[in-house]
Order: structure tokens, then sequence, then C-alpha cells
């Protein structure tokens, strides 16, 4: 059962940074590129194929790299200059924290319309 839910929070991480590239416009090519710009030590290719390779074949174990690519993506300058925001995506969330983030959520939609 908890290898499903791992595999199952897996997949919902892979969705997420699709999202998330798509949201702010890049490709796997231009996460690569700004990811190896912040780090002198990276390749662009070598980053390429290792972004790429989380999209055809997901960890099966560690999570950490597909958090840290979309960390990267929200806390990147480029999208903090353009006032990206993401707003949450409930589906998987219990009914209780549902409402209490619905409520979070309007107040920011309301505070983002009224700047």
């Amino acid at each position: 059962m908890k290898k499903l839910e791992e595999n199952e929070e897996i997949a919902d991480l892979v969705n997420e940074l699709r999202q998330l590239l798509e949201d702010v416009g890049w490709s796997k090519t231009d996460l690569a590129k700004k990811v190896a710009q912040q780090d002198p030590d990276t390749d662009e290719n070598s980053e390429y194929e290792v972004i790429r390779k989380l999209f055809n074949r997901p960890p099966t174990k560690s999570k950490d790299r597909l958090n840290k690519y979309i960390r990267f993506i929200v806390d990147h300058r480029e999208n903090k200059r353009k006032n990206f925001y993401k707003i949450i995506c409930l589906s998987s969330i219990n009914e209780q924290a549902k409402d209490f983030l619905n409520e979070i959520r309007e107040i920011s939609l309301e505070s983002f319309k009224n700047n």
C-alpha cells in the first residue's frame, strides 16, 4: 500500500512539474539551460537528459529531484518578476483541508485583483 501511495505521489509531482513548465512557458530544454546557468558545475546537455528521463521514467524511490525542479521554477527570478503564482490544485487534498484552502484561495485571488 505504501509503495502505491509513493508511486501516486511521484506521478502527481511529475504532472505538477509538467504543468509548471507549461504555466511559465518553458520547455524541458529551457529548464535545463536555466539550471545550468545557475550552477557552473552543471552541464546543460546532461541536465536536459536527466529532466527528459524524469518524464519518460519517473523515479521510483526519491522525489528529491522533482521537488528541486519544482522549487527552482517557482523561485526563479524571471517568474518572480512576472509575479508568477500557482493556484493550489485541490483534487488530492482531504475535504477539511480543501475547505480551508478554498478560503485562502479566494482571499488570495481578491488580493491579486485589488492590487
